[in-house]
């Protein structure tokens, strides 16, 4: 009986990182929508209105580092949801650090990108695979990956089919 009650973190865990991906979804389309609005002039209304009182005001370079403080607080907020995550299925925090590492390595993955890209005069190119690099660690991916690896680290029968 009190192994059911365990599931009611997991899926509270669950329903707070899938809650947190759509905002974080739709605030990130609307400071993109809202740096495209300010390049371009635009003044038509689209997206979201629910952001708007907070970032009207602002301009373009305020809005990038708007982008880059959010970016920060939710590496940091999913790190702190997966290793939670983690701990709940597996009762253990000696995966704390390879879930640090994980996250510090694609960090820093990400940034040697983005530095390269600016170095070859090819950012486009840098931007768009440090932000593929930052994306997973801001969703559960990390999380989904390690649920069964850690799974199989800890049986290494499972991958062998005995």
């Amino acid at each position: 009986m009190i192994d059911k009650f365990r599931y009611i973190p997991i899926a509270a865990i669950s329903a707070v990182i899938i809650a947190l991906g759509f905002v974080r979804d739709s605030l990130f389309k609307y400071l993109n929508y809202r740096m495209y609005q300010l390049k371009t002039s635009s003044e038509e209304i689209i997206g979201s209105n629910y952001y708007q009182f907070l970032f009207e005001n602002l301009d373009l370079e305020q809005l990038y580092t708007a982008k880059w403080v959010f970016t920060f607080l939710f590496v940091i907020i999913y790190y702190v949801l997966t290793s939670i995550g983690i701990w709940l299925i597996y009762q253990s925090k000696k995966y704390h650090q390879l879930i640090l590492i994980i996250f510090s390595v694609i960090f820093i993955l990400s940034g040697i990108s983005y530095f390269i890209g600016s170095i070859t005069g090819n950012l486009t190119l840098g931007y768009r695979f440090a932000r593929i690099l930052m994306g997973a660690i801001q969703s559960p991916f990390i999380l989904l990956v390690l649920i069964p690896g850690i799974k199989i680290l800890k049986n290494p029968k499972l991958v062998a089919g005995n």
